[in-house]
């Protein structure tokens, strides 16, 4: 249900302006959140750790209820409003959909995607792999210095993390960082119709995308030596609550800009692409936009699945190291 949600929501959000696709990566941070805010309440309320759990999923089933309401409260609103502009419009996509289906088939329209996103493809496998081996297991098992106790360290940590991913996808909001989002949309200054800034696809080159997202993904994988190293001893100085707290900051926010990065640029990539088959490219043509927006965001969705998947399984393996290194047998 999950996997189903997100995906049909990121293949619509794809469809509009990248913006839109910067609230909903936000919006699921800004969910994360509130699930930890919600933690640390019940856990300063509540005495003991059964009476916690139980006051955290009372609560958390009550919100989701009306989060329920809310959302058919709004669709009906929608509805009532703007019927009749939306089924313009539907009829309008499926009059294009006839059109195309014949003319390109399914698995053109994912090898050219794939061959256009791929740097945002990969990227974000690797962030989301960093993240999961690394979040929450080995981050939440550390022992306390003193600073946090051994009590809050855990939910702080967690807590710790939400907040400053939430940040990292809110520095993508062209109302609050109109230059971050710029600068990572920019296309080469020579414009898509110089053929020397082409990709081997016909693509339009968008100049930023190795220096803010390549790059910064394979840089994230100096937090595994760094988080092993938090649990020794050996090195004072990383087994101080205060210094693992910036770490752990360090790797949220690396994570929420970057994921929402991923997310953002590959409708967009796509979209450019498009256009330029229209005026004598190698892409199928204009026409197909959609078709494009939607795989590139399923690809996407598809690679951050895969990332969370394969990080889940390398973590058992972390875990084994951090015990060793812990007990100093590394």
């Amino acid at each position: 249900g999950d996997a189903m949600a997100q995906s049909s929501m990121y293949v619509l959000a794809g469809q509009l302006d990248p913006q839109v696709t910067a609230v909903v990566v936000t919006g699921c941070a800004v969910a994360g959140l509130g699930s930890s805010v919600l933690k640390l309440c019940t856990r300063a309320v509540c005495g003991d750790l059964r009476s916690d759990t139980r006051t955290f999923f009372a609560v958390s089933s009550l919100l989701i209820l009306i989060c329920l309401f809310t959302l058919r409260l709004a669709l009906s609103l929608i509805e009532r409003t703007h019927s009749q502009p939306c089924e313009e419009q539907r009829l309008i996509s499926k009059k294009r959909e006839a059109q195309t289906v014949a003319s390109i088939s399914t698995i053109t329209v994912y090898r050219e995607t794939l061959l256009v996103i791929w740097k945002p493809i990969v990227a974000l496998f690797l962030i989301f792999f960093v993240t999961l081996s690394l979040f929450p297991g080995p981050i939440a098992s550390f022992v306390s210095s003193g600073l946090l106790t051994q009590r809050w360290i855990a939910v702080l940590l967690i807590s710790s993390f939400n907040l400053f991913d939430c940040f990292g996808r809110l520095l993508l909001q062209r109302r609050l960082f109109d230059k971050i989002p710029d600068y990572l949309l920019a296309i080469d200054a020579d414009g898509d119709d110089d053929t020397t800034t082409d990709t081997d696809t016909g693509a339009p080159h968008f100049c930023n995308v190795d220096t803010m997202l390549l790059y910064p993904s394979l840089a994230r994988f100096g937090f595994l030596p760094l988080i092993i190293a938090c649990h020794s001893t050996t090195l004072p100085i990383l087994h101080r609550d205060g210094v693992r707290l910036c770490i752990v900051s360090l790797m949220a926010v690396s994570n929420g800009f970057l994921a929402a990065s991923c997310f953002m640029i590959g409708p967009v990539m796509m979209v450019s692409y498009a256009d330029r088959g229209e005026r004598g490219g190698s892409a199928s043509g204009s026409v197909y936009g959609d078709r494009h927006r939607d795989a590139a965001s399923l690809l996407l969705m598809l690679s951050s699945i895969g990332g969370l998947t394969a990080g889940a399984f390398f973590e058992s393996i972390v875990d084994t190291v951090v015990t060793l290194n812990a007990r100093g047998d590394l």
